[in-house]
Formats: structure tokens, C-alpha cells, sequence
């Protein structure tokens, strides 16, 4: 019994330790949030509808929103290169446009090739 309470406390411990010590603003976003704004883009992304609906662009300003620091926007920008990667029948063009398409300045570019350490 003794030791189930150990254990059990050493857990708290360690979890109130993790939640004191993450920096602010650290994983502002998750690349399962990246990834949920982005899907209403796919028709887009894959070149079969010359304009992205507004459920896309609401994402891409989601995205926007999530990513005030550059941390947070170099995180976003690695779920976005995997996902652009993953993605079969990317129009590179129209990723790359996505952002002005929705008349939003994002400093996530989407695309493959893109450097996220910059």
C-alpha cells in the first residue's frame, strides 16, 4: 500500500513539475490541430477547385492565431511540411498560394522544401 501512495505521489510530483516548468507559449499548437484546419483545404491543395472554401481559409487564419512566436510557428511549419509531404497530388503552386487565396499573411509557408529553421 505504501508503495502504490510512492508511486502514486512521485507522479504528481513529476507532473506539476512538467506543467511549472514548460516554457509559455511552448507547443502553442499540435500538428493534429495543424492538420484539422488544413483538411478542409485538400480539394485546394490537390488542384481540383481553383479557390479555397472559407472553412480552409477559417483554418489557415487558425493557424495564424495558434502561432504568435517564432517557436510556435516553427513547430507548425514541421506538421505542415509533413502533412504537404504526405499529401498525394500536392499542386505545389497552390500551397504555396494558399495564403493569399485567403487573404491571410501566415509566416507558415506550406510546401515540401521548405526550410523550418528560418
Amino acid at each position: 500500500m505504501k508503495k502504490v501512495s510512492a508511486i502514486a505521489a512521485m507522479f504528481v510530483v513529476v507532473a506539476v513539475t512538467t506543467v511549472f516548468m514548460a516554457e509559455p507559449g511552448q507547443a502553442a499548437i499540435t500538428c493534429s490541430q495543424v492538420d484539422m484546419a488544413l483538411r478542409p483545404c485538400l480539394e485546394y491543395l490537390r488542384g481540383t477547385v481553383t479557390q479555397p472554401p472559407t472553412e480552409c481559409c477559417s483554418g489557415v487564419a487558425t493557424i495564424k492565431q495558434d502561432t504568435p512566436t517564432k517557436a510556435d510557428r516553427q513547430i507548425a511549419c514541421q506538421c505542415v511540411k509533413r502533412a504537404a509531404d504526405a499529401l498525394t497530388g500536392l499542386n505545389e503552386d497552390a500551397a504555396k498560394n494558399l495564403p493569399t487565396k485567403c487573404e491571410i499573411q501566415i509566416n507558415v509557408p506550406i510546401s515540401k522544401n521548405v526550410d523550418c529553421n528560418k
